[in-house]
C-alpha cells in the first residue's frame, strides 16, 4: 500500500482527542488538556524537560496560530518534522510536510494505538495516491 500523508479525525470532540492520544503515543508532544487550554488563549504550560534530558531531542515547537480569516489552531511540530494540527472541530497528524516524506511506520504506530483504544471509526486515513480510507477499514500491518 501506498504511503500515508495524513489522518484527520471525524468532527467530534472525543475524535479530536483519541486521534491526538494516538499521535502522542508516537512523537513527544503536550497533553491533550495543555493543547485545548493553549487553544481557547490560555498560556503553554512548559513541557517536562526531563523527557529530553541526554538526548538528541529538544521536544516539539507549538504555537498558536491566528490566522485572517477563520478560527485559531494550535500547530505543533515535531523533533522529526511531523505537523500535529489541532483546531476547534478537527485534528489533524500530518505525516508528509514540506521537511518529511509520507509515512508508514510512524502512520502504522497511530493506527495500532486507534485500533486498540477505539472501537469506532474516529479518523480517515489520506494516502499519496490521493485514496482515503476510515481508520477501521485499514490495518496497521497493511502499510
Amino acid at each position: 500500500m501506498t504511503k500515508v500523508e495524513k489522518i484527520v479525525s471525524r468532527a467530534t470532540k472525543e475524535g479530536q482527542r483519541l486521534l491526538y492520544e494516538a499521535a502522542a503515543s508516537e512523537f513527544l508532544l503536550p497533553s491533550w488538556e495543555q493543547v485545548e487550554e493553549f487553544l481557547a488563549g490560555g498560556p503553554m504550560s512548559e513541557l517536562p524537560t526531563h523527557i529530553v534530558d541526554n538526548t538528541p531531542f529538544t521536544g516539539p515547537t507549538v504555537g498558536r496560530m491566528i490566522p485572517t480569516q477563520g478560527a485559531p489552531y494550535v500547530l505543533i511540530v515535531t523533533d522529526g518534522g511531523r505537523e500535529i494540527v489541532v483546531g476547534e472541530h478537527q485534528t489533524e497528524v500530518r505525516f508528509k510536510t514540506s521537511k518529511r516524506e509520507a509515512s508508514k511506520v510512524a502512520a502504522a504506530n497511530v493506527l495500532r494505538w486507534l485500533h486498540q483504544h477505539t472501537v469506532d471509526d474516529v479518523a480517515d486515513v489520506y494516502f499519496k495516491n490521493g485514496e482515503t480510507l476510515p481508520d477501521g477499514d485499514i490495518s496497521p500491518d497493511e502499510l
